[in-house]
């Protein structure tokens, strides 16, 4: 299931949802403000009161169905007009979901006809920050280059790498969108029945009987943080997610068809690389 968030403007009233990632110096790390302590209220209404009720593209990240602020992003205006550099942050209870990406995605869809002149966002992201660089390339940044050296932070001098969007760049297509596209295709072929394919899960797909049985299924390289498919219903739903263990991709092997199997590939430490872990149904091993 795709992550939905919609983007609004902040209200003083945002002040406590907001504290919950302000003052978190996991997500502060790389960021170029300090986390506010717990008790500086004061101090983070007037950051809302100052800086982003007045800010020229300053959006709350809130979950669809949800008015409360779970993060932010915003345009900030460099010495060109027609330039902007986009910065986001999302709560850590958020991480991993999905939301960082579908926030970033929205903006980049909006600001170009929000902000007059506008023909440029970048974003420029610490070298180290992996995260932050898969939501850029996720929700459409194309990665352009490395500044060495490029600004001091937090005590050290570091690198960024540089990712620019322009005005009628084409964005990715949602995650609905590319279930749609494959599920076209798939009404547009007729599966044999020894045919393989692969298609996006459902939700539905859930109680399949190969992931009901915890032998059927023993846990891949992929699945090492303890997802079996002896699950209770939930942990089974955040797997199909791909959000428990976070899979980049994650797709139902079906034969004829009918589900027999899943496959995953999973980020690494090393970004250029990814795994991929695979779970077939027992009836169906070694044909």
């Amino acid at each position: 299931m795709a992550t939905e968030v919609t983007l609004r403007r902040f209200d003083l009233s945002d002040v406590d949802a907001m504290m919950a990632w302000a003052s978190d110096p996991e997500v502060a790390a790389f960021c170029r403000w300090a986390p506010f302590a717990s008790t500086e209220t004061e101090a983070l209404l007037a950051h809302i009161r100052d800086t982003a009720l007045s800010h020229q593209w300053y959006r709350a990240i809130c979950l669809a169905g949800d008015a409360r602020p779970v993060g932010s992003v915003s345009l900030e205006p460099t010495a060109d007009p027609c330039r902007g550099e986009l910065g986001y942050v999302v709560a850590r209870a958020h991480w991993g979901r999905g939301v960082a990406t579908a926030a970033v995605r929205a903006a980049l869809a909006a600001v170009f006809g929000e902000v007059e002149g506008l023909a440029r966002v970048e974003a420029l992201v610490d070298v180290d920050n992996a995260a932050s660089q898969r939501v850029a390339e996720k929700a459409g940044f194309r990665r352009e280059g490395v500044l060495r050296r490029h600004y001091w932070h937090k005590g050290r001098v570091r690198d960024l790498v540089v990712y620019g969007f322009v005005s009628g760049d084409p964005l990715p297509p949602s995650h609905e969108d590319e279930v749609s596209m494959e599920r076209e295709a798939a009404a547009r072929t007729p599966e044999r029945a020894d045919e393989v394919t692969l298609r996006p899960f459902d939700l539905a797909d859930a109680m399949t009987a190969w992931a009901e049985h915890p032998v059927l299924v023993p846990p891949t390289a992929s699945m090492a943080s303890g997802v079996y498919f002896s699950p209770p219903r939930d942990a089974l739903l955040a797997f199909l997610r791909g959000t428990d263990p976070p899979h980049t991709w994650i797709r139902a092997v079906c034969l004829g068809g009918a589900i027999v199997g899943a496959v995953t590939v999973s980020r690494t430490e090393d970004r250029c690389r990814a795994e991929v872990g695979t779970a077939l149904a027992r009836a169906h091993r070694g044909t």
